[in-house]
C-alpha cells in the first residue's frame, strides 16, 4: 500500500483538490516545463541541466502534483545524503509558475516531509531553496519534525 496520502476534500482550499503520485518516465517533459515555468523567477535558466541530470538518475523518490484530472501542478522529492545517511535532501521542488501563492507549495512540501518522517532512517532533513520562498519553506520546517540543519548554496537560504 502506499504511504503517500491524498487529500481530504474540501472545495475552499485548491491544494485539496490535487493529488500527489510517484514520478513516473513520462513526466519528463512535464517536469521539464514545470521549470520552465519557473525561470527567472526562481531558477536561472543555467540550472536545466541540473534539473535534467536529477531526473535522469533519480537519486530518491520523486514525485508530481497534479489535479484529480492529471494536470501537472507541480513536482518534488528527496534522497538522502551521500555522506550522512541520516539526512534526507529534499531535491527540486517546484510549482508551476502561474500558480504560485494558492498553497500547492505548501502541500508539496507537506507531503514530502511526510514521506521522510515515515523511513526510520532519516533523523535530519536538509532545505535549501530559492530566498523568494524561503519564507513558505520556513514555516513549514519550523513545525516539522525530524531535526533541521542549515545546508548553504550560493543565493540561497539555509536555517537549521
Amino acid at each position: 500500500m502506499s504511504r503517500i496520502r491524498h487529500a481530504q476534500s474540501n472545495p475552499n482550499a485548491p491544494a485539496a483538490r490535487v493529488r500527489l503520485r510517484p514520478w513516473r518516465a513520462e513526466d519528463r517533459e512535464r517536469g521539464l516545463a514545470l521549470f520552465e515555468s519557473n525561470v527567472p523567477r526562481s531558477f536561472a535558466s543555467a540550472e536545466k541541466a541540473d534539473f535534467l541530470a536529477l531526473l535522469d538518475e533519480m537519486p530518491g523518490p520523486y514525485f508530481m502534483l497534479e489535479s484529480l484530472d492529471g494536470e501537472a501542478l507541480g513536482c518534488g522529492g528527496y534522497a538522502g545524503e551521500g555522506e550522512d545517511p541520516s539526512v534526507a535532501v529534499l531535491c527540486w521542488g517546484m510549482v508551476r509558475g502561474d500558480l504560485h501563492g494558492r498553497r500547492l507549495g505548501e502541500r508539496l512540501l507537506s507531503e514530502r516531509l511526510a514521506q521522510i518522517a515515515a523511513e526510520p532512517a532519516f533523523e535530519t532533513v536538509t532545505i535549501e531553496t530559492p530566498s523568494i520562498v524561503a519564507g513558505s519553506s520556513r514555516i513549514m520546517a519550523s513545525s516539522k519534525p525530524p531535526a533541521y540543519r542549515t545546508a548553504l548554496r550560493p543565493a540561497w537560504t539555509a536555517w537549521t
